[in-house]
């Protein structure tokens, strides 16, 4: 009788799991689309082929398909062929973004073209719902950025951090 019990514990446990990965890999699509619909309705065009949403039973390995964001007003515009957004499902906090390594950036009279052997960053949230960032950091390696005009940057590497000062006022709250 006790392994009956056991066995049940086990098999509801394990569905409960699914259940919350399900629900969570669902809200993260459903705010996605949400924040492309708020875009647009202000005038902006916010696309993607496609979100899918991986990683079951641990992570919610989102990407998005193709993603072309654009303020017309602005100039400003950014397409890639995807934008993955990594999470382990027990910390909804902690996000880590992977860009590819060619996407197209536009600003006000010109457009250019950033390559990078690797784009990534990892942003940690305050466990409230001000997403205030805790801290942050972002590495680029091997990174050019060429206009369409000819023009050329690059570099080797780019690191950076930022971290909350608990104790800092305002005008001091990240080092």
């Amino acid at each position: 009788m006790k392994f009956k019990i056991l066995g049940f514990a086990m098999v509801l446990a394990v569905f409960c799991w699914f259940v919350w990965w399900w629900v969570a890999a669902t809200a993260q699509e459903t705010a996605l689309n949400q924040w492309l619909n708020d875009r647009r309705e202000n005038g902006w065009q916010a696309e993607t082929a496609d979100i899918s949403i991986a990683g079951f039973p641990n992570r919610l390995d989102t990407t998005l398909n193709k993603p072309a964001i654009a303020d017309p007003a602005s100039g400003w515009a950014w397409n890639a062929p995807f934008l993955s957004v990594f999470q382990v499902i027990y910390d909804p906090t902690h996000f880590i973004i992977v860009w590819p390594n060619s996407q197209t950036i536009a600003a006000p009279g010109a457009t250019a073209t950033l390559n990078a052997e690797t784009m990534r960053a990892s942003v940690v949230f305050t466990p409230n719902s001000r997403l205030e960032v805790d801290r942050a950091s972002l590495e680029i390696r091997g990174a050019t950025l060429e206009g369409v005009e000819g023009w050329r940057a690059s570099a080797t590497s780019w690191i950076q951090h930022i971290r909350r000062t608990p104790d800092a006022g305002p005008e001091n709250a990240y080092e």
